[in-house]
């Protein structure tokens, strides 16, 4: 059952996300006592700055997991291309787009391939939010003729209005933070930063296996 699998598989990958901030959350605890403690109390200057030192390392390599909630943005390259630029070619888009009732695009993007894709960029962003971007190959423009580009565009849109790009970012997105988490781990100056690398190596083979249909 494709669809139950594909369901599954994306909330593993929600649930495993979010649990990255819980778990940073939940070891800040402790220093966050620590701090408390140490300010709060009758200490000599000397033994304050001492632990408190040391815990605040401990705290910001907690916070280095804080990278892993956000994705880089990659835009496509190529040559952007507006509806100034080329209004036949954005008229005869916007009539396939209305047809299939369609997302709305972000960006053209006209690349030297023979080819067209349908690419979902996430933004600089730990929600999940992307960007539609259509890419169409000049060759391929230049071989086909309108009814035929067309037929490609509407193709590619039906990537768009799956959704299929962002399911592949939301996978991607959890498997990157996990990495990160379990690099993380391996540095925080406490016994606690076994407990991350113990998540990850539980969960990072497990959902990676799970989910390699849905990555293909």
């Amino acid at each position: 059952k494709p669809k139950a699998y594909r369901q599954r598989v994306l909330v593993m990958a929600w649930l495993g996300y979010w649990l990255v901030p819980v778990m940073m959350l939940v070891l800040l605890i402790l220093p966050a006592h620590a701090f408390w403690s140490i300010f709060a109390g009758d200490w000599t200057l000397t033994r304050k700055l001492i632990i408190g030192g040391l815990w605040g390392l401990y705290t910001l390599s907690v916070l280095r997991m804080a990278g892993a909630l956000f994705v880089p943005h990659h835009p496509v390259e190529g040559y952007e291309v507006t509806e100034r630029d080329a209004p036949e070619l954005f008229a005869l888009i916007e009539d396939v787009r209305s047809k299939l009732v369609a997302p709305k695009l972000d960006r053209v993007v006209l690349i030297n391939d023979l080819n067209a894709a349908a690419a979902q960029v996430p933004k600089r962003t730990f929600l999940r939010q992307t960007t539609n971007e259509l890419l169409l190959g000049i060759p391929l423009m230049q071989a086909l003729d309108r009814d035929e580009l067309a037929a490609v565009i509407a193709h590619e849109f039906g990537h768009f209005s799956g959704e299929h790009g962002n399911e592949g970012f939301l996978v991607s997105r959890t498997l990157r933070a996990w990495e990160i988490a379990l690099s993380t781990g391996g540095s925080i100056l406490h016994w606690t930063g076994m407990v991350p690398i113990a998540i990850a190596n539980w969960f990072l083979p497990r959902f990676t296996a799970y989910s390699f249909a849905l990555r293909r």
